[in-house]
């Protein structure tokens, strides 16, 4: 089974070769063999080809974010995907899923946006999180300022959507 994702902003093709005993997964012409061990929470472990690697991981929305021992990674849908995962979602309000402080706004209110369009960057437990649009729309409005502390569940960035005007009838 093949799966297309995003990988710190890159395109990725992985191939799942086997899941039992162990999981093999092809990612171009090289296999890797991947085994877990069990762990509870955001924290894991695991063993690539041999080598063991502690990390833990957080999933916000279509991404989730991974520490695997001194490397970050952002794992997600390609914007393709993102898209059309998100088109008509209805999703009006991007909410902050934990505590954190608000580093930089990469929109303004009234701007047209698409989903996957990098909206707000936030730190959060020393990660830097880049947030995006949910679905295509209209900025409404930016509810936090940068350079602001927020707590979990504080309403970030507000979409409204995009209303196209009707083209006008002609007169009979």
């Amino acid at each position: 089974m093949s799966y297309e994702m995003l990988l710190n902003e890159q395109d990725v093709s992985l191939e799942i070769l086997a899941r039992r005993p162990d999981l093999r997964i092809k990612s171009g012409d090289h296999v890797h063999t991947v085994t877990e061990v069990a762990t509870t929470g955001a924290a894991f472990e695991v063993t690539i080809d041999g080598k063991s690697f502690s990390g833990w991981r957080y999933a916000i929305g279509d991404e989730v974010f991974v520490r695997l021992g001194t490397r970050s990674f952002i794992v997600g849908l390609p914007q393709a995907q993102l898209r059309a995962h998100s088109k008509g979602a209805g999703h009006d309000a991007l909410h902050a899923d934990m505590p954190g402080t608000v580093i930089a706004i990469h929109t303004q209110v009234g701007a047209e946006v698409k989903a996957g369009d990098k909206l707000i960057t936030i730190e959060s437990m020393k990660l830097q999180v880049g947030l995006v649009a949910s679905r295509d729309g209209m900025i409404e409005g930016i509810h936090v300022p940068a350079e602001t502390a927020f707590d979990r569940g504080a309403l970030l960035i507000s979409l409204v959507p995009l209303v196209i005007p009707e083209a006008p009838k002609a007169a009979k």
